[in-house]
């Protein structure tokens, strides 16, 4: 893996990671304005744009604890210090459905604060829980052992706690092991409006 290999300019404080590629492209063109590539390699992309005035970068980083540890370390030397993760999760609850929007717990206690005062305002239905980490599930090789499994909160959410980092995540179910539903492909890459609405909110909200 080569993390942001060959990008030395300073990157905004405010930072968007996703996993998927696509997604990040599509987050871009989407929320930006202005939205301007600066970064490209082994098909990770990097952007910077504009949200209600307030310059923010967006990265993608593929899949996985190692993936999301390295762009973040690489991010946060290049000046990122407020981070908001949207990625996917799983669902092993019959109470937590698929294209719900979870805010794990273990997050900044702040933007977790303002993460629910931003849904009560927008109208944004959120459930915050305890998320479980380990991207071993997705190869089917570890059984979840709380109601949500996805691959990178955590691992985000520690390294920011002991680099000086507000860092949240916002993940939306992808997949419910318990009744067998998931979404498609194509809506993996480009939906999840609400949870997008929910990040570049939270980025631009001053902690009040």
């Amino acid at each position: 893996m080569t993390g942001l290999t060959g990008l030395t300019t300073p990157l905004p404080e405010r930072l968007i990671l996703t996993d998927d590629p696509m997604r990040a492209g599509m987050l871009a063109a989407h929320w930006l304005d202005n939205a301007a590539r600066i970064y490209e390699l082994r098909g990770m992309v990097g952007y910077t744009g504009r949200y209600k005035g307030a310059e923010i970068a967006l990265l993608s980083f593929g899949y996985g604890v190692s993936a999301a540890l390295l762009y973040l370390h690489d991010a946060a030397g290049l000046g990122a210090r407020r981070v908001v993760y949207i990625g996917e999760c799983f669902s092993h609850s019959a109470d937590v459905f698929v294209r719900d929007v979870v805010v794990p717990e273990g997050g900044d206690a702040t933007l977790l604060r303002l993460a629910l005062a931003v849904s009560k305002e927008h109208g944004i239905p959120v459930k915050a829980l305890p998320v479980e980490t380990d991207d071993r599930f997705f190869l089917g090789e570890a059984l979840p052992s709380a109601e949500v499994t996805d691959f990178a909160s955590a691992a985000i959410a520690g390294y920011a706690a002991g680099h000086g980092i507000a860092a949240l995540s916002v993940l939306t179910v992808s997949r419910n092991t318990k009744n067998g539903e998931a979404v498609e492909e194509h809506e993996r890459q480009s939906r999840f409006h609400d949870a997008a609405r929910l990040a570049f909110e939270v980025l631009v909200l001053r902690n009040t």
